[in-house]
């Protein structure tokens, strides 16, 4: 009984760790895609499907990733698919958040929100959701680490509490 349990966790684990693999970016995939983009030879959604994937998959330029999440994003409202519209957001969002661009992020989180609610994607929606959250928590603990660099630097440069005032 013990050992089918714990193959079953073992299995279960297995899945997770693979589909984990599966899905991480690999800058490969995005080298060989951009010969098939600048062929400009597919249309629709398959074009939409290549810009989520060259956005995705693109980690050494992340100002390139973010041309190809906003085509996707321009290209996803002309068509008005509102799957890509989310992937574009989400890429947007991902690639502002790596750049430190907090604010600009949570911005492309909530349009990606907002487009997966459209498609009536729930799974979407809550793993948006989910990385929101996980945005405004750091960008907390960031604020937290910063107001205490203050707080620390102010007690080596005027210990004491001698205050400064500036005209």
């Amino acid at each position: 009984m013990l050992s089918k349990r714990m193959a079953r966790y073992l299995m279960t684990g297995f899945f997770y760790l693979a589909g984990y693999i599966v899905s991480a970016q690999d800058q490969r995939i995005a080298d060989s895609l951009v010969k098939i983009y600048h062929a400009d030879t597919l249309k629709e959604e398959a074009k939409m499907e290549l810009l989520r994937n060259l956005s995705f998959n693109e980690v050494n330029d992340l100002r390139l990733s973010l041309q190809y999440a906003e085509e996707l994003i321009n290209l996803s409202r002309q068509k008005n698919n509102s799957t890509y519209l989310f992937h574009g957001y989400f890429q947007k969002g991902n690639k502002q958040r790596l750049l430190g661009n907090f604010n600009d992020a949570l911005d492309a989180y909530f349009k990606s929100a907002e487009a997966a609610r459209k498609a009536r994607d729930v799974s979407a929606e809550g793993s948006i959701y989910a990385v929101i959250a996980d945005v405004y928590r750091r960008t907390k603990w960031l604020s937290t680490c910063y107001n205490k660099d203050i707080v620390v630097a102010r007690s080596v440069i005027m210990p004491c509490n001698i205050d400064i005032v500036v005209s």
